[in-house]
């Protein structure tokens, strides 16, 4: 059977004969490297993959620091000093994701005026505001370090914004404790559950039907209102989850937050975080997520017996 006429092998003979010869002038000059040879051209490299790799080694360092009883005052302080000049190399949207670090830096060497400041400036922007709480915590009142009720207050904000977790269920109890009648009907019972598994679980359930908002939203809870940040292996994990899943959302902000957050809690994700970060920050984007799949009635049953394990 032909599929052409013969005008049109002609034509196509022709048009065959003109491309090999571009393909071969630019062959000789350089332009392209014949078939099995490397070209002699360098390929161009990602202006952002410097800067990421620089700002995540930092932040992982200082992670190692903040993860020690004893640190290492003269690290610490090296490494804070250049968290605060890398990030000037990376554009101004991103950089308040790197203020919790310096903080933590700032906070590793003592109740110092810069410290206090780092804290306050980081409770404005509110980005990490659970961290910066924990922090302004840690450091006390300005006035009276030693002061308790102001620790408590600090802890009761804490509990206000993480209602699922042991700071909700103290400041509960604080506020109970300090009305005078009790009320009739009582307020219902907050359940508190430190089941970090069980939310991981949840996360992965609905990432695996296409709900990456649900997914990070449970992630996150589990993270935070379980107290798994204090487990830094199993918190680098979940905060990994948390990148790639705000990655393929587009929310390249707080994309760049967990990819940092997962390598600073374990150095292991250092080379999935800094080209998660170097990617986000060269604006290149990632696979979108899958449509959202309804949710069939084993997975809504499997869903509903994972949650009633936090109550």
């Amino acid at each position: 059977m032909r599929y052409f006429s013969d005008d049109a092998r002609l034509k196509t003979s022709a048009a065959g004969v003109y491309l090999l010869g571009v393909v071969a002038s630019l062959v000789l000059n350089g332009t392209v490297a014949p078939a099995g040879e490397p070209s002699s051209r360098p390929e161009r490299a990602d202006p952002q993959a410097e800067p990421a790799r620089e700002i995540v080694r930092l932040v992982v360092g200082l992670g190692e620091e903040w993860q020690k009883s004893s640190p290492d005052v003269g690290r610490t302080k090296g490494l804070a000093d250049a968290l605060v000049g890398a990030s000037e190399k990376i554009p101004a949207r991103f950089r308040p994701m790197l203020r919790i670090y310096e903080a933590r830096g700032l906070v590793l060497l003592g109740r110092s005026p810069a410290a206090r400041a780092a804290v306050e400036h980081g409770l404005k922007e509110q980005v990490d505001l659970p961290d910066f709480l924990l922090l302004a915590a840690r450091l006390g009142a300005p006035d009276n370090p030693e002061s308790g009720e102001w620790h408590r207050d600090v802890l009761d904000k804490l509990g206000a914004i993480l209602p699922l977790s042991i700071f909700g269920r103290d400041r509960d109890s604080r506020r109970s404790g300090r009305m005078f009648e009790k009320p009739n009907p009582p307020p219902p019972k907050v359940p508190v559950s430190t089941d970090a598994k069980a939310f991981v679980q949840i996360g992965d359930t609905f990432a695996e039907n296409g709900r990456l908002r649900e997914a990070v939203d449970s992630w996150l809870e589990g993270l935070y209102a379980c107290q798994l940040l204090s487990e830094h292996k199993r918190a680098g994990t979940v905060w990994i989850k948390v990148a790639q899943a705000e990655d393929r959302l587009g929310r390249e902000t707080l994309a760049v937050r967990a990819y940092l957050r997962a390598a600073h809690e374990d150095g292991a994700h250092t080379e999935v975080a800094s080209a998660g970060v170097a990617r986000v920050l060269s604006g290149q984007k990632t696979d979108k997520p899958e449509a959202r799949k309804p949710l069939d009635e084993a997975t809504v049953s499997r869903l509903v017996g994972l949650y009633k394990r936090l109550n």
